[in-house]
Formats: structure tokens, C-alpha cells, sequence
């Protein structure tokens, strides 16, 4: 049986939806993992990368299959890095703590690797409230819906730790740079028309454009995206929103990426 890693950085924070009665929300996050209909096809590896000192509960540590290991430092970059370092098996795939799968992901995505010998399959993400309700559908390829074969991860390296906000879109950019064949998959009403999709979508423009022509986008059968990206207080997002010298250090990185790269990878 083959082997997927699932790699997640966490600070173990609780979550805030309703309907969670006390639990974190890297375990909703778990659940979902758990939940794919092609869960019985791989042997699953989940591997939770925490910054240094963090309190690990009893009831997290002991859990079958879950790995939880600590970083070197306080960053996203170096809870992954280090959570990278554990990783067994052919496949990896990655899953921010509060974003959850749709139970179909695993089986999308792996089918579509499969489908031209992809080496990289990202996902559209939907935003969601805490109370679950959907708010927009976005077409970054966010780290959530990321699947590639180890190979493919070891030719591009870890990620690079100098980054605290936009690690992924280094990474993208150091992707894109190798004669790496990527597919994004979308959701089955996404537009066919390319002037829809500009007027409509113009962040499947912007992936198209920005990834060196290595993209291909793939329709899944389904009505909505395959990764729940939760919109919430204490998400990045929210922080770089609200914090003007977090504002800034964001803009920094997008202007180092763009010199780095001569665009904004995606």
C-alpha cells in the first residue's frame, strides 16, 4: 500500500466555531483527513510540525497515525520544514490547521496526477464563516489543496524560513522554475469561455499567467472546491488585514517575490 504524508504546521490553537465544543481546530482539520473516500487506498501519515516549547494535549499526542513534532523556531515555514523532515512514502500533501478537506479531495486529486503524469495537483479553495457558511470562491492554489508525488518536493526543497507570510508563493515560484507539469482543479460550473473566466475569474487568469504556462486546469465533478478555507480572527489573513507593521512586512515579501521572480508566483 503506498504512503501519503500529510504535512500540517499548527500553533494548537482552539477552535471558535460553534460547534466545536472545546476542540482545536487542527482536529477538524484531522477528521477531514480521515473522512476521504480514498483513505483506504494509502496509508496515511499525518505529521503536525509546532513551533518550539508548545504544550502538546494528551489526547492530540496519542492519536494512531498522527505524528506531531517540534521546530527549530516560530514560524510556519519552520513548523513545515520540520514536519517535511518525517516524511515517509511516495505522495505528500499538505492542510493548514483550519482549513478541512472536502471527503472527495484525496480521490480528485489523485486521479488527477494520475491522469497525464502530473507532478504537482493544487485545488481552488471556498472560504467559509466560522458557522460554516460559504462567502467566496477563490482560485489561488492555496498550500491546503496541494498533492505531489515526494519527488516532485524534493526538486523543489523545503521552504524558505526567511519567508513569514508568503512561504507558498516562494515555493510556487521555485515550482514553476522546473520542468514540472502542474494541474489546478476547479469546480465542474467553473466558466469555459476564456472571456468569462477574465470577467468572471480573474484569479484563474492570474494562475495561468503567473505560473510559467505550467498549468492546466482540470474540472472535478462536483458543485463546490475541494479544500474549506476557514475565514477567522487569529487566520494570517485577518492578522496582515488589521496590524498595520504586519501590513507591511506582507508587502515587503510580495515586493522581494516580484524582484525575485519578475511576478507574483502562484
Amino acid at each position: 500500500m503506498q504512503i501519503l504524508s500529510v504535512l500540517i504546521a499548527s500553533r494548537l490553537a482552539p477552535s471558535t466555531r460553534p460547534q466545536a465544543n472545546g476542540s482545536l481546530l487542527v482536529e477538524a482539520a484531522i477528521q477531514s483527513i480521515r473522512a476521504q473516500t480514498a483513505a483506504t487506498r494509502f496509508e496515511l501519515r499525518i505529521v503536525i510540525g509546532v513551533d518550539q516549547g508548545t504544550k502538546i494535549p494528551a489526547a492530540l499526542a496519542n492519536q494512531d497515525g498522527v505524528r506531531i513534532v517540534e521546530s527549530d523556531g516560530k514560524t510556519q515555514a519552520a513548523a513545515l520544514n520540520a514536519a517535511a523532515r518525517h516524511i515517509d512514502g511516495e505522495f505528500v500533501s499538505f492542510l493548514e490547521d483550519d482549513d478541512i478537506w472536502d471527503p472527495f479531495f484525496l480521490e480528485a486529486a489523485f486521479a488527477a496526477l494520475n491522469l497525464k503524469s502530473f507532478g504537482f495537483a493544487s485545488s481552488n479553495p471556498l472560504e467559509i464563516s466560522e458557522a460554516d457558511r460559504p462567502l467566496r470562491l477563490k482560485d489561488f492554489p492555496t498550500m491546503s489543496g496541494w498533492l505531489m508525488p515526494r519527488a516532485t518536493w524534493n526538486a523543489v526543497g523545503a521552504f524558505d524560513e526567511s519567508y513569514r507570510w508568503h512561504l507558498d508563493n516562494d515555493w510556487l515560484g521555485r515550482l514553476n522554475r522546473l520542468d514540472i507539469a502542474r494541474c489546478h482543479l476547479i469546480e465542474a460550473g467553473a466558466p469555459r469561455d476564456w472571456a468569462a473566466t477574465q470577467r468572471d475569474r480573474p484569479e484563474i487568469a492570474a494562475l495561468l499567467k503567473h505560473s510559467n504556462g505550467k498549468v492546466e486546469l482540470l474540472r472535478h465533478s462536483l458543485t463546490w472546491p475541494l479544500v474549506r478555507r476557514l475565514l477567522h480572527d487569529g487566520s494570517g489573513i485577518a492578522l496582515i488585514n488589521r496590524d498595520a507593521g504586519v501590513k507591511s512586512e506582507s508587502r515587503d515579501e510580495y515586493e522581494r517575490l516580484i524582484r525575485d521572480y519578475g511576478c507574483l508566483p502562484w
